[in-house]
């Protein structure tokens, strides 16, 4: 890695750092807001969990999957949701606002990357609490099934929660690049990428082939909780593909974020200012 790119890379997490801070002080700062808010998604989270729990045992199984089996790729779902929306999430929901005022103007004059940028300025909190739960929900999905842990294992999840994480972060950044085409709010970032999301918590071998190979080849949700969960509960639910997808995880991810990446700049390149 050269000195250049190293000297980039460590601006970007001085200027992240500075914003974490603030945002997590400041969150901090109104406790009894913050505790209700924790209330409130334990009864949330928990209800979810809870109707999972009677829905699948009322039919035995989902698909062939069991009621922790549909827990486990509800909690790795909702996990790499939270970590990608506490750095992108902000920067998604704002920008058609700021394109629509002209005040994406503003980002362009920061001696930053613009989407750099708006990635680490739009770090929230908020979600933090979400990530902390979705852990726990995750933990005792993997006590209930049984599941031993080596080093290996611990690595694969390690790296299927990163790569899940790009994939959900770079969607998003996918998604809002229409707001530099489009004029009011996004549609796909409120209505596309949530029913997308949605569809990914539950097994992708239910539904029909065309919505499975479009979860699979075009927008590859089913990598981020569906296929990795292959490898950890060793089932051979593949159908339509080959059992090496549930590996690829990482690289997914990879692919997504710079595809992602590329398309967002190559907006902000046909961007004019709506603004005064």
């Amino acid at each position: 890695m050269g000195a250049a790119v190293k000297k980039i890379l460590r601006k970007y997490f001085e200027v992240l750092k500075i914003f974490i801070r603030n945002e997590t002080l400041a969150k901090f700062q109104y406790r009894g807001a913050m505790w209700a808010d924790f209330i409130f998604f334990v009864m949330g989270y928990g209800t979810q969990f809870l109707l999972i729990y009677l829905m699948v045992g009322k039919f035995g199984t989902l698909g062939g999957w069991g009621r922790y089996e549909v827990m486990l790729l509800y909690s790795m779902s909702i996990l790499t949701y939270t970590l990608a929306c506490t750095f992108i999430r902000g920067a998604a929901d704002n920008i058609p606002e700021k394109i629509r005022e002209g005040h994406f103007d503003q980002t362009l004059t920061k001696p930053m990357q613009p989407l750099g940028y708006e990635i680490v300025s739009s770090f929230s909190a908020y979600y933090l609490v979400h990530v902390a739960l979705s852990v726990g929900m995750l933990m005792i999905s993997f006590r209930a099934l049984g599941t031993q842990f080596n080093a290996i294992k611990a690595a694969m999840l390690v790296l299927a929660l990163i790569g899940g994480t790009m994939i959900q972060g770079g969607v998003l950044i996918l998604f809002s690049s229409a707001s530099f085409y489009l004029i009011g709010n996004n549609p796909l970032v409120y209505g596309v990428f949530v029913t997308l999301r949605m569809l990914n918590e539950n097994p992708v071998s239910i539904f029909p082939p065309f919505v499975q190979i479009f979860l699979t080849v075009v927008i590859p949700f089913a990598f981020v909780s569906f296929y990795p969960a292959q490898y950890f509960l060793d089932k051979e639910d593949f159908l339509l593909f080959h059992p090496a997808l549930q590996y690829l995880t990482p690289l997914v991810g990879v692919l997504v974020l710079v595809a992602s990446g590329a398309v967002w700049t190559y907006g902000v390149n046909r961007y004019q200012s709506s603004g005064s």
